[in-house]
């Protein structure tokens, strides 16, 4: 990538740091001279992001969970407090989900809605006001091309990010006057643990790495292209291979065709 002065001293915080697309990004930040604060849930991975970047790199290390929606005023606070702004904030954490409708229990949509949803929301609706405050900001919402397409056995997953997408292109409208930026990603599948790591329908771990694994898309080039993207001031980046931009399409002009592709999708 280009080196450029877009994002240098500007502070910015990460979500689901830990690993993937957010560990990346992460990294590329760094070596754009921003500021950081990585989050997500184990600290000691954060750890180990932080360590793999260069020395000179300004990085807080913030473990958070977002199901934990009564914790996040705090950590927004703690950053306040430490760097005095907030520039940008890339929500990216979430988490996987894998079975039928009729396996999944009520519980594991309340969990996943939990994590990629509302804490998604509530740690938006904290930094939000320090934003307009300034006068400037930018809010980057990482959601799936399952936010705009549904396949069997992804129904939590799916609804999750479909609500998230709705959520994004709202609160774009409200902020507009406040001179805030919202983009929002939907990258296709990539090449992270959170398949490997969804739940099932039980809210077991799945352990097993898809077969189609290695065709997937790379988390260093997502990254790179939400980087592209945040500083181009897009309103919206669907990342993916041609047929994944494909289905989108489909889907949203041919949606009694993409029926009859996706209904024996395994």
């Amino acid at each position: 990538m280009k080196k450029s002065s877009f994002f240098k001293n500007k502070l910015v915080w990460i979500t689901g740091a830990s690993s993937g697309i957010g560990e990346h990004l992460t990294y590329q930040l760094a070596n754009l001279e921003a500021n950081l604060v990585i989050s997500a849930r184990t600290e000691s991975e954060l750890q180990r992001v932080k360590a793999n970047c260069n020395n000179n790199a300004n990085i807080m290390v913030l473990p958070l969970d977002l199901s934990d929606i009564n914790s996040i005023k705090d950590k927004v606070k703690k950053v306040k407090e430490v760097f005095g702004k907030i520039d940008i904030l890339i929500n990216n954490a979430g988490i996987g989900q894998n079975g039928f409708v009729a396996d999944t229990q009520i519980n594991i949509y309340q969990k996943v809605l939990d994590i990629n949803l509302i804490g998604t929301i509530t740690l938006t609706k904290a930094v939000a006001p320090i934003l307009q405050a300034q006068g400037h900001g930018q809010i980057t919402i990482v959601s799936s091309i399952l936010g705009h397409v549904v396949l069997p056995k992804y129904s939590a997953y799916s609804m999750s990010k479909h609500a998230l997408n709705a959520f994004a292109h709202t609160i774009r409208l409200e902020l507009k006057k406040d001179n805030i930026q919202v983009l929002l990603v939907c990258p296709g599948a990539t090449q992270t643990n959170m398949e490997e790591k969804a739940i099932n329908g039980s809210g077991k771990v799945m352990g097993i790495k898809p077969k189609e694994y290695e065709t997937w898309l790379l988390p260093e080039k997502v990254a790179q292209k939400i980087i592209i993207g945040i500083q181009s001031g897009k309103r919206e980046v669907i990342i993916g291979h041609c047929y994944e931009k494909l289905a989108v399409f489909i889907n949203r002009y041919f949606p009694s065709i993409y029926f009859k592709l996706a209904v024996d999708f395994e």
